[in-house]
């Protein structure tokens, strides 16, 4: 009996295991955002702050909707960005007015010669596309006509001329017949 009741229990705890984790998470999420706001990082990590919250609101909306696994998502995102705060914040590197530029994000990359040497050469420009070909003229519709009570009157269109039939030649004459009789008669 105990090995049956042991099932059951397991089967309830699966049946309700995303919706437990799905809470767990936007609980760790949640004291993460707070303690994020303890240290400050409304006003010296807004960005990840905001992100954070961002993602918090919305994993909780999800968890009202009992979409559990969006909602773990969302709460692991809003924990990551709460994380992402605390780290700048301890770091301080947060300057006002400063941007964060990777060298991928730059059109050319930014090339830094060893020192001694002069800056990096400009790359040069490609060269211009030739214009596009000028299109032929067209020639313009012929003018619609229209009959008194405004109906556009059909413009007969010349139609091609068939190729002339080819005619078979006629059959050769057939010989007219011999006759059967004979005018000699000696028989």
């Amino acid at each position: 009996m105990r090995v049956g009741l042991g099932w059951v229990a397991m089967a309830l705890m699966a049946s309700g295991c995303t919706a437990i984790k799905a809470t767990y998470h936007v609980s760790t999420a949640d004291q993460a955002v707070r303690e994020a706001r303890s240290y400050g990082a409304q006003e010296h990590a807004t960005y990840e702050y905001t992100m954070a919250l961002r993602y918090l609101d919305e994993s909780k909306e999800r968890l009202g909707f009992d979409e559990y696994r969006v909602c773990e998502i969302l709460a692991r995102k809003s924990l990551e960005w709460a994380d992402k705060a605390l780290i700048s914040l301890e770091e301080g590197k947060r300057i006002e007015g400063a941007v964060e530029i990777r060298n991928e994000d730059l059109p050319v990359p930014l090339v830094i010669p060893p020192d001694g040497q002069g800056p990096p050469p400009m790359p040069q420009p490609k060269p211009p596309a030739p214009p596009p070909p000028v299109p032929l003229p067209v020639p313009a519709p012929a003018p619609i006509q229209f009959d008194q009570w405004g109906i556009p009157i059909p413009i007969p269109i010349p139609l091609p001329q068939p190729a002339p039939a080819r005619v078979p030649p006629p059959p050769e004459p057939t010989p007219p017949p011999k006759p059967d009789y004979d005018f000699g008669g000696d028989e």
